[in-house]
């Protein structure tokens, strides 16, 4: 019975979810985000007439607000830089929209999504979305933002200064005292220590 119990305690231990995996609710550095697209349209045909490789404009959004996005020209594989600050926390929802721009009318190539993010995000890796239309991976990177610059206090822009006057000051005093003690002795108690000092 007991060995039972241990054996229910110990997997129950094991079963529990790592402490910690995931971010923390906070600031991140959104670096980059992409997408991967497929080389056709769902019909199978080229994307555009005059190549075959899609105008592709991509739109990230963070709770419904837009926090990056670009476009190129003729490209399958596509990432955006943008370096800006974001906060998220437990209720983040990244929605990502690509689309390939003609002249005419965009033609939709798919969507991305990314929910949970405190649960299973990292930073300096590539976190996977959700994908659907002809996406084949979307992706975006998040960083943490740098910690804040150590502002010098006048203590430590003048620690040497401080250290080298105090020293020059005690070494002063040590100075000051001893001969103090020496020449301000009553007369009689140096008048005997010369007498000594004359008798050796």
């Amino acid at each position: 019975m007991l060995m039972f119990a241990f054996g229910l305690f110990t997997s129950l231990l094991l079963v529990q979810p790592a402490v910690g995996a995931g971010l923390e609710p906070g600031t991140y550095i959104l670096q980059e985000f992409g997408v991967v697209i497929e080389a056709k349209k769902a019909n199978g045909k080229d994307w555009d007439r005059s190549a075959s490789k899609p105008d592709p404009s991509i739109t990230l959004r963070l709770n419904e607000k837009t926090v990056g996005g670009c476009k190129h020209r003729d490209l399958l594989e596509v990432r955006c830089e943008v370096g800006d600050a974001i906060r998220i926390d437990g209720k983040s929802v990244f929605a990502l929209a690509a689309v390939d721009s003609d002249l005419v009318a965009d033609d939709n190539i798919g969507e991305g999504r990314l929910t949970q993010i405190h649960q299973t995000g990292v930073t300096d890796k590539a976190i996977a979305m959700e994908v659907e239309g002809q996406l084949a991976s979307a992706y975006l990177i998040l960083q943490r933002p740098p910690p804040p610059p150590v502002v010098p206090t006048w203590f430590g822009t003048h620690q040497s200064r401080l250290i080298g006057l105090s020293i020059g000051i005690l070494v002063g005093l040590m100075l000051l005292f001893g001969f103090k003690s020496f020449w301000f002795r009553p007369r009689n108690v140096r008048a005997r220590n010369d007498e000594e000092g004359e008798a050796a």
